[in-house]
């Protein structure tokens, strides 16, 4: 509460910041007249009383269903018209940090009023017959937080604990999380025990490692765009300033430091690096680095490159089916589910996805084979749990089914000049794909071909057995495709473990048209498995062939 004259009169202003669970902030200013106090209470200053007290609960009531959806809120408290003449006051400021002190303006004269915390600015407008309004656009509606509302963290790297203190104090004011690092070594140190800082604030003459070694070790981490780093440095020649940009860093300040310009730039670098965030949602930071592109600007069309993959593709059994029962809003939420679940997975096998299909996912593995098989057997784990949260909701489980291919593919951009896309061109991307088609034949979840296979560091780490000798049109050798079955139920996955030497078996019969020795094979895999779909199908060819 505050008081101040108008006129010789006494106004009484009172400031109620106050802020709500759901990220929202609200400032109710009221200004009355003290003739108010000690006349009779009047039917206006009961009203004014009532609707300031009332707007209270009314705030947190609508703070909490409608989130931060606006950008600005305008607070408005009436007053007797007479009680604030023409011309005496111009505006009231108050404070920007929780260290600055508000002014009133009034008649030539000025007075000091407490100091409000947070971000805010109040202005009143010269007098104008009718109700004066105070607008208070409260900047916390307007701060900059990342797509996970979390908020924005920043890392203030400083050997000098005053300097260090007046950069948390100026960033703490402007709404962000400040992590502190008294020494570069102390900063890598964080950052490499999970500490994920939103942008760094270093000072270039720290004593233990230089600007250029610590920004060096930040790059071989995370690129420009991933990570922001601004140098502050010592006031020197452009051609000496200008060189932190060749250590790495995104920008630079000289000193003394401007609060003002401080908080704009990093404001600027975040926007940038959210931008540059939300672009790697639709080109893979991954796809950006095989074509050796530092950010998506720099990619133009017919960029290219050859490399060596392991393609996965994978497919929702009877999606038809499952999404003829749904409407168009379930089915984005069914398919959003599913895939958000299996995302994840994918990259942390190091893989990323390049294309989404509807319901298929087609994901890309550059490093190890074993990645690849890595990921499929993690999304079939994942499927599993998902499947028990559809179950506790009453909806029915889903199957899917995986094919990985490896091979030499072109990765690069196609398109015309309004509209390119990113794609890889390859018999090896066809092949994994045909391998997909081929689960949904035999009723199995993953499907490997042999050229994978080969890749493999250790192929006995797997569960797998031979399922078939492919024939590719257009290609005069037959591709051996493997079943892994890590992924499995325990119970089918120890029964098909004990009867792999017996089913392979079978399987090299039937493709040496030995049909009765392979059918003997599968039958005897069946009195030990009968839940093996595939030597099932196996026994019916065999028993087509005796009688053709």
């Amino acid at each position: 509460m505050g008081e101040f004259e108008v006129g010789g009169k006494r106004q009484f202003l009172w400031v109620l910041p106050f802020s709500v669970d759901r990220g929202i902030d609200w400032t109710i200013a009221i200004v009355l007249p003290a003739s108010d106090f000690a006349n009779p209470t009047d039917a206006k200053t009961r009203t004014i009383f009532g609707l300031g007290l009332l707007a209270i609960p009314l705030a947190a009531i609508a703070g909490a269903c409608i989130g931060r959806k606006f950008p600005a809120l305008t607070a408005t408290a009436s007053g007797t018209p007479e009680s604030v003449p023409p011309d005496d006051i111009a505006a009231v400021a108050l404070p920007e940090s929780p260290g600055d002190r508000p002014i009133a303006f009034r008649a030539g004269t000025a007075q000091e009023y407490p100091t409000f915390q947070g971000n805010r600015r109040a202005v009143v407008p010269a007098w104008q017959p009718g109700t004066p309004s105070i607008e208070f656009p409260v900047s916390s509606l307007n701060d900059d937080r990342d797509s996970s509302d979390r908020p924005i963290r920043l890392l203030v790297v400083d050997d000098d604990p005053t300097t260090l203190a007046t950069l948390t104090e100026y960033l703490s004011s402007a709404q962000y999380k400040i992590f502190q690092a008294s020494s570069s070594l102390e900063a890598i140190d964080r950052i490499e025990n999970n500490l994920q800082p939103d942008l760094i604030l270093f000072e270039a003459q720290i004593s233990d490692l230089d600007g250029c070694q610590f920004c060096q070790k930040i790059r071989e981490r995370f690129r420009f765009y991933e990570l922001p780093i601004v140098v502050l440095t010592e006031p020197t020649p452009d051609a000496t300033t200008t060189e932190v940009l060749d250590w790495g860093a995104n920008d630079y300040l000289t000193k003394p430091i401007v609060k003002h310009e401080l908080v704009s730039r990093i404001r600027t670098h975040l926007h940038l690096a959210h931008l540059n965030a939300a672009y790697s949602r639709f080109v893979p930071k991954q796809f950006l680095q095989l074509l050796q592109k530092d950010s998506i600007v720099d990619v133009k069309l017919g960029d290219n490159t050859l490399k060596e993959m392991s393609i996965l593709f994978s497919d929702i059994r009877s999606f038809t089916t499952i999404s003829e029962k749904m409407t168009p809003e379930e089915n984005f939420r069914f398919i959003n589910s599913y895939l958000s679940r299996m995302e994840p997975v994918i990259m942390a096998n190091r893989g990323f996805i390049d294309k989404y299909i509807g319901d298929s996912i087609m994901a890309l593995f550059s490093g190890s084979a074993d990645d690849a098989i890595q990921a499929g057997i993690a999304m079939l784990h994942t499927l599993v749990e998902y499947n028990q949260h559809r179950a506790n909701v009453g909806y029915p489980p889903v199957k899917i089914g995986i094919g990985i291919n490896t091979g030499s593919l072109m990765l690069g951009t196609v398109g015309g000049i309004n509209r390119m896309d990113g794609t890889v061109i390859s018999d090896a991307v066809n092949l994994a794909s045909r391998i997909e088609s081929l689960t949904k034949e035999y009723g199995v979840s993953l499907l490997i071909s042999h050229q994978t296979f080969a890749k493999l560091q250790n192929p006995s780490a797997y569960n797998m057995r031979l399922i078939e000798r492919l024939k590719v049109k257009g290609k005069s050798k037959s591709v051996a495709v493997f079943e892994i079955f890590n992924g499995d139920p325990p119970p089918l996955r120890e029964a098909k473990l004990a009867t792999a030497g017996i089913f392979e078996e079978g399987v090299l019969f039937y493709y040496g048209s030995s049909f009765r020795k392979a059918a003997h094979q599968f039958e005897e895999c069946l009195r030990q498995n009968p839940e093996d779909k595939v030597a099932q199908i196996y026994l019916d060819r065999c028993r087509q062939h005796q009688i053709t």
